[in-house]
């Protein structure tokens, strides 16, 4: 796979990197998919302390060990990325034992009861020991200061003058000790992955690089800022387009580049738009159906809840908050077909499902099914009603699909006035990586490899052929 380099800091990335956002140790399938990245050509490794909790970084160190004890490749051979700031799961664990032992970090931004966040050097020093115990990959090649424009989102200050001095200070204190652990050779370089660098320069969160810039240490023995990682896809371009840093007239990636930064780009597939996530892709589908396919089997699916209903209503003594609660989860696929003219997209579908269906049938599962003072022929009715509501949800699924690739046919259209021949019978995923990874000034795109098959698709990619004018499709008209 293609190499680049990451700005001015002597390292070298694969155009492709391995975002490991969800990545999880404990699902034996992104193991599998990481090894088969690292081993297919990508090089470079982007995570975060509170990835799954700790469990992404536990990942990657496990695949690194096996990697060397089995090939010829060893650590020099990767380039491994980590980020920290978010204080949540065992890392909020962690600070409450601090402020327990009157030991507490200073500087803390209060987001929720179950999340805050934190740049001080003191909780940067120990994040960097976690990563580096958990991966136990001797050095960090690139440490990022994690959404760093939590402080200001959060920040109670009604004064935006001083809020944002407080915040460049912040992070000036942070760029100042991450020098100290380039020292000390815990880490090659640093940068900030920020939301906001491609936000109006007037808005209350906006991370303005040229201030990062001027703040970024310069002495004879300083490295100073390396590297920067933002959004940039097909649908949220500003990063790239939007003229919002006043005194150099130019864009966050624009003036990144003029500056020798390297420049990593999250989220090519996923656009947030009017608050609602669009993935840019086209999804699979496992068969063909219709609506009268899903009228069907929601009859059946109905059918069966009522009948199980009435007969644990009849044969059981099922208090009546308990017997509601059984209702509420046979009705989940009343729900869904209630709201069908809604369902439109596959990912917010599949977290409807994980987390509206999928609870409801753990409920059934351990109140019904498991309950061995259910009468059999109640079990089996539900366990009848479990199966038929698997069969309509996976038709569902495949209609929503459908529906989906469909909306998708025009932007191909368009994406094909500006790719090379050869990729225009790819799939959207493929078309909106290479057009990303075209812009000759970004270092790595990341991109979430959690199956072997997504980590075939990309590194299939290789190196990508020219695009005519790698800017054209990005400076269109809107």
């Amino acid at each position: 796979m293609e190499k680049r380099p990451l700005g001015k800091t002597g390292i070298e990335v694969s155009v492709f990197g391995f975002g490991s956002y969800r990545i999880d140790k404990r699902i034996h399938g992104h193991m599998d998919a990481l090894r088969h990245a690292l081993l297919s050509g990508v090089n470079f490794i982007d995570t975060s302390t509170n990835y799954s909790d700790g469990n992404s970084e536990l990942l990657i160190g496990e695949v690194l060990q096996e990697i060397e004890d089995s090939t010829d490749l060893h650590r020099g051979d990767f380039v491994v990325a980590s980020k920290a700031g978010y204080i949540q799961g065992k890392n909020l664990e962690t600070v409450k034992r601090h402020d327990a032992s009157g030991d507490p970090y200073p500087e803390i931004t209060n987001c929720s009861p179950d999340l805050k966040h934190c740049i001080h050097p003191s909780f940067l020093k120990d994040q960097i020991s976690e990563s580096l115990r958990r991966m136990k990959c001797g050095y960090l090649d690139v440490f990022f200061l994690h959404n760093p424009e939590y402080f200001l989102m959060y920040s109670t200050e009604r004064d935006l003058s001083k809020v944002r001095k407080e915040y460049y200070g912040r992070l000036r204190a942070a760029f100042e000790h991450l020098e100290e652990e380039i020292k000390a050779g815990r880490i090659r370089s640093y940068g900030i992955s920020s939301n906001t660098f491609g936000y109006q320069s007037f808005h209350k969160n906006f991370t303005s690089l040229e201030e990062v810039i001027k703040i970024s240490p310069n002495g004879k023995n300083d490295k100073g800022i390396g590297v920067i990682q933002l959004p940039l896809n097909l649908k949220e371009k500003d990063g790239l387009t939007l003229i919002n840093q006043a005194e150099n007239g130019k864009s966050a990636i624009k003036l990144a580049a003029k500056a020798g930064l390297g420049i990593v780009i999250n989220r090519p597939l996923n656009a947030i738009v009017n608050n609602r996530i669009e993935r840019l892709a086209d999804f699979k589908m496992d068969g063909s159906y219709n609506l009268k396919d899903l009228q069907s089997t929601f009859r059946a699916v109905d059918s069966l809840a009522e009948n199980v209903l009435h007969e644990i209503k009849r044969q059981t003594r099922i208090g009546f908050e308990r017997f509601q609660d059984l209702k509420d989860s046979f009705g989940a696929a009343k729900f869904l077909m209630k709201n069908l003219d809604d369902l439109d997209n596959p990912v917010a579908l599949n977290d409807l499902i994980e987390f509206y269906v999928n609870p409801r049938t753990r409920i059934i599962t351990a109140n019904v099914i498991e309950n061995e003072m259910m009468p059999p022929m109640i079990t089996e009715v539900a366990k009848n009603f479990l199966g038929e509501l698997k069969n309509f949800v996976f038709i569902l699924r495949n209609i929503v699909i459908a529906k989906y690739n469909l909306n998708n046919m025009k932007l191909h259209g368009l994406l094909n006035n500006y790719i090379p021949q050869e990729l225009r019978a790819g799939t959207l995923q493929t078309k909106a990586l290479a057009l990303t990874a075209s812009l000759p000034y970004i270092s790595s795109v990341l991109v979430g490899m959690r199956q072997r098959e997504y980590a075939n698709e990309v590194t299939g990619l290789g190196s990508l052929a020219g695009t005519g004018d790698p800017e054209a499709y990005w400076f269109m008209e809107r």
